[in-house]
Formats: structure tokens, C-alpha cells, sequence
């Protein structure tokens, strides 16, 4: 538990959620990935199970009403969800979507690969999706051309820098965006994206509330100023902000993005952004979220917890949407907070002993 820290709560969903036992989840989930959509975990076999909405396909399979599994023959490393999309980096280096493709319509196909090798990280965003490679290329597929769809590198004002190829439309296939030697980790949000080396962070789209800092343009993309020597750890696209977990701590640049100290016995291993918010993960498992309150509407009254506030323990992966937060804890269960759309199954009344808005793999709902 972090000394120092506020201790209250994010606002609670409606109620607790069991995802259907009937389809056996994976007996160990390593990463969770969460839109405004649906939800997918991966497990350490490299499968890949996913709930929520199903408009597109993105649950990997066209009548799939509840949890489902992506095809059996993909193993992946690495996973990401926007609304309405699914992709993932498989075992092969290979990307592959399901969910909304060409522009902006349905596929039921079944998924798709599409053509981007030696994948080792993929992030989906509102409106485009990218793919980095070993290489340490960044390919980016989606539409660009307007303020909130910019993730492709287009200048779609004025105002903003001009980020990468200005080039509007819809965009079928991957155009490559740059270069970065030794990048291995890649944050999409809603019109800007960056990737990480364990010195520097790279980052293109739009700058409307300084979310891309005041780095210098190198090859096309945005480096911000980091402390000399030191170590990235982290990288995490939100809203209208940026957040770096490196090893003075963390710094933030953008919308309403505060950095957050914390004390210096806890060691920080992860960090996610959300619109308006930021989380970080400790090593022991406790994860500290600060900004906007969850479950708070935009525009609405909004009683902020400025500092880190312990929302869970015993935590080993998690993500967040755009107004909510879902953990995998040690027990391989899903819990969420916030504003879920992404959860499906049998409405239960809340159980005093769980955390609200729990969905618990492989527990059957209660009669």
C-alpha cells in the first residue's frame, strides 16, 4: 500500500459482471487490453479471449454473443483494442485485426492479416491502428485527416506541426511512419501515439493540447526532453496527454498531466493513460491512479483525486479506456471500474466481498 497516498476509491460500476463459464478462459492471464467497446486478455500460451460488443466482429468471430476465443491456430505476444478493432503481434512476427477495415466498415471475415512483419508491439486507436517491428519501423493503417483522427502522422490544421506524411483518407494498407532503432514499445490514444527505447520516447499526431511536449522533430517525429542518462521504463498515450515512467519518476506533458510522486521504496513497473487520468503499477502489485475521477462524465462536476490513490492490490496486469480501468489480479481475475461498455454476461447483485464491477473468469453466476 503506497504511504502517503489517498485512499478513496474510484465511483463503482452499476454492478458485478460474471463472464459466462461456459467457455474455459485461459488459466493464466498476463495483459489485458480495454476500449469504450470490448476487452480482451492474453494468456501466457499466447491465447487470446475477448468480450463486449461484437458489431464488427471484433471478437475475432461474427456470431460471437459472449466471451470467445480468437482462432486457435494464433499465439500472440502482444495485444491491443480500439473501439470496434482487435489486433495482435503473433508468435510468428505476423499482424493480424479483426473488427472494422476499409474504410471504417465492418469485416466479419474472420480477421485479417495485415502487412506488417516482424511485429513485436501493436497499439489500436478511435480511428487508426499501428504496428512496430523488430526493426524498429513503425507502420500505421486507419483514416487520417481530421483533428481526432490523426494517429497516421497527418497535420489535419494549421496550428498543429506537421507530424509525418500528410496524406488524408482512409488508408487500406500500412504506411510507414518512421524509423526507431531499439523502440520496443508503442502507445496509441485517440490522435497522437509515441514508441520507446529505453532512452527516448518518439512521438507523432496531433500537439492541439502539447500532448507531444517541446522536443525536437527528428526523421518526422517529436522527441521530448528527458533527463540526461536516464532509463525508460514506460510509455503512455492518453486523451490529451502524454506520461513517461523513467527512472526519476514520472513525467507527464499535455492536457491536465500531472506527474505524480510517490515514495522511493515503491518500484514502478508499468504506466497506462486514460482521458484525463494516468495509473502506475508496482512491482508488489498495487496499482495508484490520479486525474479525473472515474465514472465521471465529461463536462460534468468533476471532484478530481489529484494525488496517486490506491484502487487495487495484488494487481498483475491492467489497462485503461477512455473513463474506466480493468485489472487482472494473481487469482487470474478481471475486475473493472468506471464507466464499462465492455462488459457482457449475467447481471448479478453486488457481493459485498468483491470489488464492484468485478467480471471473474470461470465463476458461474450465482442462482
Amino acid at each position: 500500500m503506497c504511504v502517503g497516498c489517498g485512499s478513496a476509491q474510484p465511483a463503482p460500476s452499476e454492478s458485478e459482471q460474471h463472464v459466462p463459464a461456459a467457455v474455459a478462459p485461459p488459466e493464466l492471464a498476463v495483459a489485458i487490453a480495454i476500449s469504450d467497446t470490448h476487452a480482451c486478455v492474453r494468456g501466457a500460451d499466447g491465447s487470446v479471449w475477448c468480450w463486449g460488443n461484437n458489431l464488427a466482429g471484433e471478437l475475432g468471430s461474427p456470431d460471437a454473443v459472449s466471451l470467445n476465443r480468437l482462432p486457435h491456430s494464433v499465439r500472440a505476444i502482444a495485444i491491443d483494442v480500439g473501439p470496434g478493432m482487435t489486433c495482435l503481434c503473433d508468435e510468428a512476427g505476423e499482424t493480424w485485426c479483426w473488427g472494422y477495415h476499409g474504410e471504417g466498415s465492418p469485416d466479419r471475415s474472420g480477421g485479417r492479416r495485415v502487412g506488417v512483419g516482424r511485429c513485436l508491439a501493436v497499439g489500436v486507436g478511435r480511428h487508426a491502428a499501428c504496428a512496430l517491428t523488430r526493426d524498429g519501423a513503425v507502420q500505421c493503417w486507419g483514416r487520417a485527416g481530421t483533428e481526432a483522427e490523426v494517429s497516421l502522422g497527418e497535420r489535419p490544421a494549421a496550428e498543429l506541426p506537421l507530424i509525418g506524411p500528410r496524406t488524408a483518407g482512409w488508408h487500406d494498407e500500412p504506411m510507414l511512419i518512421g524509423v526507431v532503432p531499439g523502440a520496443t514499445q508503442l502507445s496509441l490514444a485517440n490522435a497522437h501515439a509515441c514508441v520507446a527505447t529505453t532512452r527516448s520516447i518518439h512521438c507523432w499526431g496531433s500537439d492541439r493540447r502539447s500532448q507531444l511536449s517541446e522536443g525536437a522533430i527528428v526523421d518526422g517525429m517529436v522527441v521530448p526532453p528527458l533527463p540526461q542518462g536516464t532509463t525508460v521504463t514506460s510509455v503512455a498515450t492518453g486523451w490529451d496527454h502524454t506520461c513517461v515512467l523513467q527512472s526519476g519518476g514520472i513525467v507527464c506533458f499535455g492536457a491536465g498531466a500531472q506527474g505524480a510522486e510517490f515514495p522511493a521504496a515503491l518500484e514502478l513497473t508499468s504506466i497506462a493513460a486514460g482521458e484525463g487520468r494516468t495509473c502506475a503499477l508496482s512491482n508488489a502489485g498495487a496499482l495508484l491512479c490520479w486525474g479525473r475521477e472515474f465514472g465521471v462524465p465529461l463536462g460534468a462536476p468533476n471532484p478530481s483525486f489529484i494525488r496517486p490513490t490506491l484502487v487495487a492490490e495484488d494487481t498483475a496486469a491492467f489497462d485503461l479506456g477512455t473513463d474506466s480501468v480493468c485489472t487482472v489480479d494473481r487469482e487470474n481475475r478481471v475486475r473493472c471500474w468506471g464507466m464499462i461498455l465492455a462488459t457482457t454476461g449475467t447481471t448479478v447483485d453486488g457481493d459485498p466481498s468483491q470489488p464492484p464491477g468485478a467480471l471473474l473468469f470461470g465463476v458461474p453466476p450465482e442462482e
